[in-house]
């Protein structure tokens, strides 16, 4: 699809001058607490010649944009997928088969969507089937009825995951703003539902200056190694807050009003019976810790898995066939050779997210020691022979530092020369043997060190400075500079021609 060029005819005080300014549909996925985040960016495109359209899974996020002046018409009503009877036998038929035929394509299954998303896969499969079914419709109805250009959004949940699977389909780019984690202070806009693919700047900085930038920071990082922004935001949060009972209260009543029409929201069972099983694990871990204190430095050769947060869309979603850890831990125990045992390391931010029943079912694995959450994760890490993870920063972490490292998900910071990616799990004891005795230079070799600050000069340039994240956490991302970075960049990355970093 060819982008429109807009004349634009500017006036000074001798002759008319005319030049180009590229307009482009883009079309923002509706993301919970990002979308004021969203909206002030809109209220900044349009004055650069874009039109906005928004998808929109949510009744109270429907009122909010039409409160602050969005059209109907540039809002495409996800909720209507929701409705007994949207679609007739015949276009269920037909809806189905040209699903299926997209699925056959790309490897992406609306069932796997599904069991990505912590709220949907608690609905009845058929209401979920039918939902997706429905919106799949609405989707192709609505990106070709409106000449839509770019898609951007988050594809945490199944409605947004199925949106970035149509515009495959379509062969419109669907962009997803993320933080590229290290360094913590830019983003960049990754290709579809995984986080393997950058899509590259049309202006980005000169490979020079990249460099200029990368070899004071890597040398910060090697010798300060910082936990992550995110990471140290979130391990202060309390487990109980004031407005609890308010938001508990507002819950309850979105209940009876809204439904089955938001299959986007927690609801209150939902929240509560969460809650309540987050209290009781903590209690019982409290009572009779599953946890050792093993030291890093006095023990034996290990190989060290961190355990994510779950739900989280860093496993649900990019690690699907690998989101259940406690087979997956039993099958990287299976891959173990005889000269090494198994560190696993619950998550700081999850305690209490796994009971008792999980840590004692892998504590009787062989050569398995649950580490404590507190243990500190840079001691772990300069111990091990290599990390394990499907997704998780410790593993970037490690290739910034020359440590081998292994990941389930594939990811842009496999591109280090330290970090691997097993696709397949009845290859792992291979990978593991391979990253162990053969497969990593040594980490203070000067052809190791540049090849880390050649990957980070192609992520930088690769990237933008700014926070593209949620209002809630970041509030600071509402902030005037922060702003006019991110509407740059959308302008910018919609002008890029159709490429993607790692190619």
């Amino acid at each position: 699809m060819v982008s429109p060029f807009r004349v634009i005819r500017c006036f000074s005080s001798s002759l008319p001058t005319i030049f180009f300014s590229l307009m482009a549909n883009i079309c923002f996925s509706v993301m919970s607490a990002r979308t004021p985040l969203l909206h002030h960016l809109a209220e900044r495109l349009g004055p650069l010649g874009h039109h906005i359209y928004w998808l929109c899974p949510s009744p109270f996020w429907k009122s909010w944009l039409q409160q602050r002046g969005i059209p109907e018409d540039d809002i495409l009503d996800e909720t209507i997928a929701t409705r007994q009877g949207m679609l007739s036998a015949r276009e269920r038929r037909e809806a189905t088969e040209m699903l299926a035929n997209t699925e056959r394509t790309f490897g992406f299954t609306i069932t796997n969507m599904i069991l990505m998303d912590r709220f949907l896969r608690e609905k009845a499969p058929d209401f979920s089937i039918t939902y997706l079914l429905g919106l799949y419709v609405l989707l192709q109805r609505f990106f070709s009825g409106k000449h839509i250009e770019f898609v951007i959004g988050e594809p945490t949940l199944a409605y947004d995951l199925l949106a970035s699977l149509t515009c495959r389909q379509m062969e419109i780019p669907y962009l997803f703003p993320l933080g590229i984690r290290i360094p913590d202070s830019r983003f960049a806009f990754f290709r579809g539902w995984n986080q393997s693919q950058i899509r590259c700047p049309n202006d980005p900085p000169e490979p020079d200056a990249a460099l200029s930038w990368v070899r004071p920071f890597l040398a910060r990082f090697e010798e300060e190694k910082p936990k992550p922004e995110y990471w140290t935001r979130f391990n202060q949060k309390k487990f109980f807050k004031r407005q609890w009972l308010p938001k508990g209260v507002a819950n309850i009543v979105d209940d009876l009003r809204i439904g089955n029409s938001d299959p986007t929201r927690a609801t209150t069972r939902y929240l509560v019976t969460n809650k309540a099983k987050e209290l009781t694990n903590r209690l019982m871990l409290h009572i009779n810790s599953p946890f050792s204190g093993v030291q890093a430095k006095d023990a034996p050769p290990y190989v060290l898995f961190p355990i994510h947060k779950q739900p989280e869309s860093s496993i649900d979603v990019l690690g699907d066939f690998y989101s259940n850890q406690l087979e997956l831990i039993r099958n990287i125990v299976r891959s173990l050779p005889a000269s090494h045992s198994l560190f696993v390391k619950e998550h700081s931010n999850a305690i209490g997210e796994r009971g008792v029943f999980f840590y004692s079912r892998v504590k009787r694995l062989p050569k398995v020691h649950v580490i404590d959450p507190r243990a500190d994760s840079y001691a772990l890490l300069g111990g091990a022979s290599a990390v394990l993870t499907v997704a998780g920063t410790m593993a970037y972490e490690a290739g910034l530092l020359g440590k081998p490292a292994i990941t389930f998900a594939p990811l842009f910071f496999n591109e280090l020369p330290s970090v691997g990616f097993c696709k397949n799990i009845r290859e792992l004891p291979g990978i593991i043997q391979h990253t162990l005795h053969d497969g990593t230079e040594p980490v203070d070799s000067d052809n190791a060190r540049e090849k880390r600050l050649e990957f980070l000069a192609n992520l930088y340039r690769n990237s933008y400075e700014g926070t593209f994240t949620d209002v809630l956490t970041y509030p600071e991302v509402m902030e005037d500079d922060n702003l006019s970075r991110l509407s740059l960049a959308i302008d910018d990355t919609v002008r890029a021609r159709n490429s993607y970093w790692p190619p």
